[in-house]
């Protein structure tokens, strides 16, 4: 998933340790460009992703601006 937040001074370290502490996190990269954060996620299911996405996008501590999510279709390399 692709995350941009609204406001980084107060909410970027308080989002940063959410994403250190969520378990469905498997990676996380602050980047520049477009969005702020490049997230990969492991769900069970796209309505526990959609829960998860929810309670960061309604939550009034981390402001979240957008969340992009790029679903995996098929692996063509991995290495």
């Amino acid at each position: 998933a692709q995350i941009a937040l609204a406001d980084h001074g107060r909410s970027q370290p308080v989002f940063e340790q959410e994403m250190r502490q969520t378990p469905e996190v498997l990676d996380c990269w602050l980047v520049s460009g477009s969005f702020d954060f490049l997230v990969r996620i492991g769900c069970r299911s796209m309505a526990h992703y959609c829960q998860l996405a929810d309670s960061w996008l309604t939550s009034k501590k981390f402001h979240v601006d957008k969340i992009v999510t790029l679903t995996e279709l098929q692996a063509i390399k991995r290495s």
